[in-house]
């Protein structure tokens, strides 16, 4: 299994992107802002664009069997979770079933997970930054 998840839009205080599986549309992403390479404001970034191995394992605030991308440059705990808006997130990718402007609705992480433990409990993770600008 290969999840793709390409950045499409970027503002000043949020990333907007779509996720694939396989090749299939599965998802809308939402994250904190993309900065310049190596640029990093804790808590109001989002991750590198980049390859990643995308697995599972237990976090102290999300619990056992939580979706996690590994060795994340400058970043640590990087997990695929649920959420609404912006302020769901502290750098973390939040994907959902629906987009309602700048909100997500509809948490697809635990689809993701289902589909995770299916295909052997790890897979890789591509992102891509294809963004066209927010006004």
């Amino acid at each position: 299994m290969i999840v793709t998840q390409i950045r499409t839009e970027a503002a000043m205080d949020r990333t907007h992107g779509l996720v694939f599986i396989d090749g299939d549309l599965f998802c809308h992403s939402l994250e904190d802002t993309a900065r310049p390479d190596g640029v990093k404001i804790a808590k109001e970034t989002c991750i590198p664009a980049g390859l990643y191995k995308l697995g599972m394992e237990t976090s102290p605030k999300y619990g056992a069997d939580t979706l996690t991308i590994f060795d994340v440059p400058m970043f640590q705990g990087i997990r695929i979770h649920g959420g609404n808006d912006i302020n769901d997130t502290e750098g973390c990718p939040m994907y959902a079933f629906n987009r309602f402007g700048a909100k997500i609705q509809g948490r697809a992480d635990l689809e993701l997970k289902k589909r995770l433990k299916a295909a052997g409990g790890s897979c890789l993770l591509v992102i891509v930054n294809h963004f066209k600008p927010l006004g």
